[in-house]
């Protein structure tokens, strides 16, 4: 079995590094940090503790040290990574007065979601941290994006309420919705497939995602288009084909209502391949660059381990 290393990943003054993944297969692994990670899009197998579960679009997992799990995409996966130092982990929760053995443990038994909102603050956050030049200022921004994370385990571990698992139907329709092929198809035509009612499915997609499916479709081709953005030299035009819309004022109206700026600026502040050099992807394509050399004086990505 493969144990990573953190000095491989984690830039020493941040404390912690972070990388979106596309279809991403990691085979069994440990570490010798602390890892936070959720599904942004699509699904994904993770195998831990010889337990294998589907995470889908809003599912938070936590992974300590010396923990062995493995991850196999499923139709197009998107997922995000946040890898935290050992030290800095631990400080945070003295600061916090946790008992750091006794979290941990908790945590690593415990499967969290998060809402569209949550998974968009914790977005715009790690953005910030991309973006970010001065050393303190990235610091004190790992320190809030750390903390955010326990709270939201905490809190799961302290409530009663297990009415947030999602049933097997509601799975499924989110990972059909979240797939690049399916964005350009309508709603009834995606969920038709399952056996049954559109009226049943929307009002139980409401009641365990919060949001109706059209907001939460709308939602993901955003996402889409800000990947595109960010990742290839698509013509705003081809972009709006690629996510399912077909007007230019539409798309412009909506994404600045989610990022706050226009698709064009937003390409221009964002570009990975100068900002983030850890969340490095192949133009063009919604894979990662598998087979590229990685830098020998940066941090590496976990398929750099694999055989």
């Amino acid at each position: 079995m493969i144990t990573l290393q953190g000095h491989d990943f984690i830039l020493k003054d941040t404390h912690i590094s972070t990388q979106i993944m596309y279809n991403n297969t990691a085979h069994s692994h440990s570490h010798d940090f602390y890892e936070f990670f959720y599904v942004i899009s699509g699904a994904v197998s993770h195998t831990s503790q010889k337990q294998t579960e589907v995470l889908s679009a809003g599912d938070l997992r936590f992974m300590s040290i010396g923990s062995r799990h493995e991850l196999k995409p499923i139709k197009n996966s998107v997922q995000r990574d946040v890898l935290i130092d050992r030290a800095f982990f631990e400080g945070i929760c003295q600061l916090l007065f946790m008992n750091e053995k006794l979290l941990t443990e908790n945590f690593h038994k415990k499967k969290v979601r998060l809402s569209i909102t949550e998974v968009t603050e914790f977005e715009r956050i790690l953005t910030d941290f991309s973006k970010q030049a001065n050393v303190q200022k990235k610091q004190c921004i790992a320190l809030e994006l750390v903390a955010k994370f326990m709270s939201k385990f905490h809190d799961s571990l302290t409530s009663s309420d297990e009415g947030t698992s999602y049933p097997d139907v509601i799975k499924k329709i989110l990972a059909s919705l979240s797939t690049p092929e399916n964005l350009g198809k309508k709603v009834n035509t995606l969920i038709s497939r399952f056996g049954y009612s559109p009226i049943y499915i929307s009002r139980l997609f409401k009641r365990y995602v919060g949001v109706t499916i059209s907001d939460y479709m709308k939602d993901v081709r955003l996402s889409h288009a800000a990947y595109y953005l960010e990742n290839t030299n698509y013509s705003l035009q081809q972009i709006c084909n690629l996510v399912g819309l077909d007007n230019l004022s539409y798309l412009n109206k909506i994404f600045k209502q989610k990022y706050g700026t226009t698709p064009i600026k937003y390409r221009k502040l964002n570009n990975k391949d100068s900002i983030n050099p850890l969340a490095k992807a192949k133009k063009h394509e919604l894979e990662p660059l598998k087979d590229s050399k990685h830098e020998q004086s940066g941090p590496r990505k976990i398929e750099d381990f694999e055989d």
